[in-house]
C-alpha cells in the first residue's frame, strides 16, 4: 500500500468517526424490546417497551414483571440517575407514569405497585430523529388482571440533542 493510499484511509476513518460522534439515534434491541436514545456515543435513556422480567434474587409481593418505562436515564457525564427493582421498593421503576388507584367496574387495583392492573406493549407508533430531536411513541394498553384491556395509552418520549440544549441553564434544585 502506497503512502497516498494510507493517508486516504486514515482520513476516511477520521471522517467516519466524526460522523458517528455527531449521530443522534434511537436504536432497538429486538430481543428485549428496549429502545436506546444515543447522542453520539453517549446513551441518554432506555425505554423499556416490552416486559422486563423480575431479576433473580428480587422477591416479594411487589416484585412483578413490568413494561412501559424509562430506565436507565443517564446524566450528562454518563452516570445512571434511575433505579429498577430496588430492594426497598421493587415496584419502583426508573421514570414511569402510573396511577396508584385504578377503579374498574367498582373494584380498585394499583398500576403504580403493579397489583392487578398492568401496562402492556402493543406497538411502536413512531421512531424518528429529525432536527436534533428524537421522538419515540408507543401504544400500550392497561390490562385488568393482565387480561381485560381497559385503557389505551399513547406514550410519547421526546429528547433534544445535547448540542441543541447548549446555552440553557440547568441549575440543581435545593
Amino acid at each position: 500500500m502506497g503512502k497516498k493510499a494510507r493517508i486516504c484511509w486514515v482520513v476516511a476513518l477520521l471522517a467516519a468517526r466524526a460522523t458517528l460522534a455527531d449521530d443522534f439515534a434511537i436504536t432497538e434491541e429486538v430481543a428485549t424490546g428496549r429502545y436506546t436514545v444515543m447522542d453520539g456515543v453517549k446513551p441518554v435513556l432506555v425505554y423499556n417497551f416490552s416486559t422486563v422480567p423480575v431479576p433473580v434474587g428480587v422477591t416479594g409481593q411487589y416484585a412483578v414483571a413490568r413494561s412501559d418505562y424509562i430506565h436507565p436515564l443517564y446524566g450528562p457525564d454518563g452516570e445512571v440517575l434511575t433505579k429498577d427493582y430496588s430492594p426497598e421498593h421493587p415496584h419502583h421503576r426508573g421514570l414511569y407514569w402510573a396511577w396508584p388507584e385504578v377503579t374498574w367496574k367498582g373494584e380498585k387495583r394499583d398500576l403504580h405497585a403493579l397489583q392487578g392492573v398492568f401496562a402492556r406493549p402493543v406497538r411502536i407508533v413512531r421512531k424518528d430523529v429529525t432536527n436534533g430531536c428524537a421522538v419515540l411513541a408507543a401504544e400500550n394498553v392497561w390490562k385488568w388482571g393482565d387480561a381485560e384491556p381497559i385503557v389505551r395509552e399513547l406514550a410519547t418520549i421526546t429528547v433534544s440533542q445535547e448540542k441543541e440544549r447548549k446555552g440553557r441553564s440547568h441549575e440543581p434544585v435545593s
